[in-house]
């Protein structure tokens, strides 16, 4: 049986098998310094998180990074300043948060469908340590979320899965949880397994804001 672990909580979940000859036709190198800027850290109370700005002053998070929390924070470029929730997609464990972003530009949205086998870079602060950039690829859709084998632990959650479309590197969707196989008293957390949710249910939180700049 695999397992979704998301910020110490565990729901399990059935996984079907993705295989395909098809091949990816657009290649990135590793995310440069403009895109890595963009995934900040979220600090909820006594636990921390990922996000990653999508539009001036917004933020978008896993909505299990913020629960509960009473007082948030985001790290843009090294400088700390608070943040509020502006609204909640729990069904797709989406948040958004207005924050002073300061001059780091966004990473823009991709709007073509990932392909199989495509690259993917999922970025974020695992274990409350540096930022990490983990290379996988494209599996597929499970149950409407985007499954790579992307190493993810467990402080990235909020942070961004970044893609290549027409040569950029791109917003593709954000993550939200990792596999791990059941142990009976224990679970090992799987290295190749992480899901996220698709970018276009953040494009769909996000045009459902009204002046949101100001």
């Amino acid at each position: 049986m695999m397992l979704r672990k998301i910020a110490g909580q565990i729901s399990f979940t059935l996984l079907a098998a993705w295989a395909s000859s098809v091949t990816a036709t657009e290649y990135c190198s590793v995310p440069a310094n403009e895109t890595l800027g963009a995934v900040v850290r979220v600090g909820a109370m006594d636990s921390e998180g990922s996000g990653v700005i999508i539009g001036n002053n917004l933020i978008a998070t896993a909505a299990h990074v913020i629960e509960d929390a009473t007082e948030l924070t985001v790290n843009v470029n090294g400088i700390r300043r608070r943040a509020d929730v502006i609204s909640l997609f729990p069904d797709r464990d989406l948040a958004l948060l207005l924050a002073d972003t300061g001059s780091q530009r966004p990473i823009p949205m991709r709007y073509s469908l990932l392909q199989p086998k495509d690259s993917v870079w999922a970025i974020g602060y695992p274990l409350g340590g540096n930022q990490i950039a983990s290379h996988g690829r494209y599996q597929g859709m499970v149950d409407g979320e985007i499954r790579t084998t992307a190493s993810v632990n467990l402080g990235q959650s909020g942070g961004g899965l970044i893609s290549c479309e027409n040569g950029e590197h791109v917003l593709a969707g954000i993550i939200t949880a990792f596999g791990a196989i059941d142990m009976g008293d224990h679970y090992i957390r799987l290295d190749d397994y992480s899901i996220s949710v698709p970018i276009d249910y953040v494009l769909s939180l996000m045009y459902a804001e009204v002046d949101i700049s100001n």
